[in-house]
């Protein structure tokens, strides 16, 4: 009786660390719902507000059509040294989820994020490895994340920028180890 209780208590301990609330099409919050999908050769998952329309989509031009290759974009980060991004991220992450990161030595959080002519974020995106830590992070706090990112990183665009394209994509993203 005490092997089954003992092994039954190891479950609980094992299953509530390793929560994945990424595994199927959608993840639910109680403000958010993200939808999931793979990335790479199950790589990764990609975890986007439902709502999001534009990201991880070609980017357009003011007249509809698509950004042709040889197209140039000048922005320009706020955040250039990622220091506003690292600190959204250890205020909303709990400590105990930041320290198991930790622990993945250089496991990088990637966000890919749209960017309207006028600077402002208007749609961000999580990309997660599969087996990270932080698939168990709850979607009410990678809302929260995405919240203060759109509300505190900014870009400036260049005149050219700003006058051809509806929106542009740009990437960031911290590595466990920068924390």
């Amino acid at each position: 009786m005490k092997k089954i209780l003992c092994l039954f208590t190891l479950f609980a301990y094992f299953s509530g660390y390793s929560q994945d609330y990424y595994s199927g099409d959608t993840a639910y919050g109680s403000d958010v719902i993200y939808k999931v999908t793979s990335w790479g050769n199950n790589f990764g998952r990609i975890i986007s507000n439902i709502n999001n329309t534009k990201v991880r989509t070609q980017p357009l031009l003011k007249n509809g059509s698509e950004v042709n290759p040889g197209y140039i974009k000048v922005v320009k980060s706020n955040d250039i040294d990622g220091a506003i991004l690292k600190k959204i991220i250890t205020e909303i992450i709990p400590a105990s989820k930041i320290a198991e990161w930790k622990k993945e030595k250089t496991t990088l959080l990637l966000l890919e994020v749209v960017i309207d002519p006028n600077g402002r974020i208007s749609e961000v995106c999580f990309l997660i490895p599969n087996n990270s830590i932080l698939l168990a992070i709850h979607p009410d706090n990678y809302y929260q994340i995405e919240q203060k990112i759109k509300d505190q990183i900014k870009y400036t665009l260049d005149a050219q920028t700003r006058n051809w394209y509806q929106w542009i994509t740009e990437g960031m993203g911290i590595r466990s180890d920068e924390l």
